[in-house]
């Protein structure tokens, strides 16, 4: 008996992997599913003005799928205006960098306990937009 318990032993030993991810292997903490909670647009025009959408799963809410491959998809409805997309995403310090559709959009980003964040982007006043604005987006992990 005891000459077949070592080569069950060891056979057993051989085919144990570790799972688990080493410290240079960390996941990116955006990576998985996020629902919206908020939106602000503040309009920078006199007197400045703060549009607050609140996600209600009616009028407002939306939904945004980061991939560890650096790809993501969205769907939501802002002020009953539906939209969805698609594209790429990189990181770099406080800065999230959206693909889409050939276009680039630059947020600045923050996380917060790993289960919420934010983005905010500003729009500087031009022919087709009378004010600067600054839209924020605000976020907690759907999973």
């Amino acid at each position: 008996m005891r000459k077949y318990l070592l080569p069950i032993l060891l056979v057993g030993f051989w085919s144990c992997e570790d799972t688990k991810t080493s410290e240079s292997e960390q996941i990116n903490p955006l990576i998985g599913s996020w629902t919206l909670t908020s939106v602000f647009v503040t309009v920078y025009s006199d007197p400045t003005q703060t549009l607050n959408f609140v996600a209600d799963g009616e009028t407002t809410y939306g939904t945004m799928i980061f991939n560890e491959d650096t790809t993501y998809s969205w769907q939501g409805v802002v002020n009953s205006e539906p939209s969805t997309g698609l594209g790429t995403w990189s990181m770099e310090d406080d800065i999230l960098t959206f693909v889409e559709n050939g276009e680039s959009s630059s947020w600045i980003y923050s996380i917060s306990n790993s289960n919420n964040w934010s983005m905010s982007i500003e729009y500087p006043a031009d022919d087709v937009i009378e004010y600067a604005t600054l839209s924020q987006y605000n976020w907690t992990r759907a999973e």
